[in-house]
């Protein structure tokens, strides 16, 4: 609810479109974890169909800019302009884009689902995709600001069988990363203006 109320507020009140959001999201997660990585690494990025998937894409385009090999796997096209704009940019930039998680990874990174995903049953072909991105195998594995299937606001997700490595919070942690471990969390909040920060920190 607050990651929700701090997104509202942003676009509201600070005049942010939804393209310039998701584009610095994407620039944000790719500083926050490029350390993580190394130039050898094989990186697969599994996108959703909303702008989780839409932060993938765009971390997608700043890694292969930098030299990393990048594969975008996205199962489902997106039906939102600024989605398939995003797409059709990653092609343009010459990024691998498959629909199926094909080959070894050494880093798997999850922008499957955001925080508007409320723990409802999982659909095809999203069902067989987390499956994959659980058993496959990988030095590696990073969700972007809610772990896939993790259901958003609440503390018990640790039977789920996706438990990732690292999770990259966008804009605040969620209440369902309250139990993960804190060294192994990451924030990325660099487009939230001080003055709202102070506000929601009091």
């Amino acid at each position: 609810a607050k990651a929700e109320h701090i997104d509202n507020e942003l676009i509201s009140r600070y005049h942010y479109t939804i393209d310039q959001l998701i584009e610095l999201a994407g620039l944000g997660i790719f500083s926050s974890i490029c350390g993580l990585l190394s130039i050898k690494d094989k990186i697969l990025i599994i996108c959703g169909t909303g702008n989780n998937g839409g932060d993938g894409m765009v971390l997608g385009r700043h890694l292969h800019q930098n030299g990393f090999n990048v594969t975008l796997c996205v199962p489902l096209t997106p039906k939102r302009d600024h989605l398939v704009r995003l797409l059709k940019q990653a092609e343009a930039f010459g990024i691998r884009i498959a629909t199926e998680i094909l080959g070894d990874f050494d880093v798997v990174i999850d922008a499957v689902f955001g925080f508007n995903y409320k723990g409802a049953e999982i659909r095809p072909p999203f069902d067989e995709v987390i499956y994959e991105m659980v058993s496959m195998k990988k030095r590696l594995l990073i969700s972007i600001d809610v772990p896939s299937g993790w259901t958003v606001d609440s503390h018990d997700n640790q039977s789920n069988p996706l438990q990732p490595d690292i999770i990259v919070n966008m804009t605040a942690p969620k209440l369902c990363t309250a139990s993960f471990p804190a060294e192994k969390q990451r924030l990325v909040d660099n487009f939230v203006p001080l003055d709202l920060k102070e506000r929601l920190e009091k």
